[in-house]
């Protein structure tokens, strides 16, 4: 898509004020897709989110919840991928999208979306799409990864030696989370993990790099036709002052010069003393070093 999609190189959490910037940006012209995931896990074994069936005591399990905005439809149309239903519209929370296996294990058929509801946390849930995982899993977001969450129990596994700007991850499967509204997945504490903005083209995606690089500290990457840049603020450095340190430096440097031509005109009759009896210039060369 022609956007822009920013994200940690180690998918640490992003700080809700780098989201509330791109918001405050870009929102009132461009989509802003934040994504927030609910691990129950994150670098150790795999815990549970349960699903509780309206009409059931016995709870399915998911390895987690992803919050998702109504304006990830406008900026990687991952709505496509609904089997059924329909996606999220503004002001709504308490709704959910479920992956097809569980719709199957449910028995929740088309005409159930809008009334069934599922239990997550205590809260009640209304079924309002199914997610057709098979297609979810050919969307990809810029970083040519899938919009699911990262596998972190098999990234601690995998990792090694120093960290990589650009490191493929390996991540969930669809069958195995529920999308929520992005509001809904805060409310539980789901930490903020990338943000995609929308552009009509890219004209517009090259201002708003111009308008972002320097202020930014994570991966970025940027869509714009039919290529995909990157960038990665990952060990860069900066050295800025220098000029400022070389006066200091040449005044150090002349009180240095002026201390050892004052030494050696101090011992001038030593030089001539040691010339004299046979040493030559680079053994009293040494004695002055």
């Amino acid at each position: 898509y022609q956007g822009i999609m920013l994200r940690d190189s180690a998918w640490e959490k992003i700080e809700p004020s780098a989201y509330r910037v791109c918001k405050a940006q870009f929102g009132d012209r461009y989509p802003v897709a934040p994504r927030a995931w609910y691990l129950s896990s994150r670098f150790e074994e795999y815990t549970w989110v349960t699903l509780n069936p309206d009409d059931s005591a016995k709870g399915l399990r998911v390895k987690g919840l992803v919050g998702m905005t109504p304006e990830e439809r406008s900026v990687t149309r991952l709505d496509q991928a609904l089997a059924a239903g329909r996606w999220f519209q503004p002001g709504e929370n308490l709704v959910s999208i479920i992956p097809d296996k569980i719709a199957e294990t449910l028995n929740l058929q088309p005409a159930d979306l809008g009334k069934a509801t599922i239990n997550i946390g205590g809260l009640p849930f209304t079924v309002i799409g199914i997610l057709n995982t098979e297609e979810a899993k050919t969307i990809k977001d810029l970083d040519q990864e899938s919009l699911a969450p990262a596998d972190f129990s098999h990234m601690l596994r995998s990792q090694g030696g120093a960290a990589q700007a650009f490191r493929q991850s390996q991540h969930l499967s669809w069958e195995d989370v529920v999308i929520i509204p992005f509001t809904a997945a805060l409310d539980f504490g789901a930490p903020i993990q990338s943000i995609a903005i929308g552009f009509p083209d890219g004209e517009q995606v090259e201002k708003a790099l111009v308008a972002m690089l320097p202020r930014l500290n994570f991966n970025l990457y940027a869509g714009q036709g039919e290529q995909i840049r990157k960038w990665s603020a990952l060990a860069s450095t900066s050295l800025g002052g220098v000029q400022d340190l070389l006066v200091p430096i040449l005044i150090v440097a002349l009180i240095i010069l002026n201390t050892m031509l004052g030494s050696v005109y101090e011992r001038v009759k030593e030089i001539h003393i040691y010339s004299s009896i046979g040493l030559g210039p680079n053994h009293i060369g040494v004695l002055f070093i």
